[in-house]
């Protein structure tokens, strides 16, 4: 099933380095298109903070699609202009399109993010005291 009819499509695959889908896609919604030969076995989805470059100012977080044994990462796109990032937010992602027919809708692509096995967690801190909490 493809959903690429009533959404923008955004292609991704090995060799794509680490990028996030431009604003003009993102802004609508729209479907990742994964390359020919990418299984859902070969992906994880993490959540990761927005604490680091591109994203600095900014409060939240967001998704991240890897390419298990690959340097290449898919970033969830930020609003030009926004503070926060709601979570969970899939930012108008509709959906994951793999090459053999799975479609990991976004109920689907929430559930991924939330399996202990796939989340991330970044900690930073400074030379004084810290408590983590939660």
């Amino acid at each position: 099933m493809s959903t690429a009819s009533t959404s923008a499509v955004y292609e991704f695959g090995p060799g794509s380095g680490v990028q996030s889908p431009p604003y003009e896609v993102s802004a609508q919604p729209y479907v990742i298109r994964l390359a020919p030969g990418i299984r859902p076995d070969d992906v994880v989805m993490v959540t990761a903070a927005l604490t680091t470059s591109p994203y600095q100012g900014l409060i939240g977080q967001t998704w991240q699609l890897r390419l298990k044994g690959h340097s290449d990462v898919l970033s969830g796109p930020v609003q030009p202009g926004s503070q926060t990032v709601p979570q969970p937010s899939l930012n108008n992602l509709q959906a994951i399109e793999f090459a053999d027919g799975t479609v990991w809708a976004a109920p689907q692509i929430l559930v991924q993010l939330q399996q202990a096995d796939h989340s991330t967690f970044d900690v930073l801190g400074s030379d004084a005291s810290q408590t983590m909490v939660g």
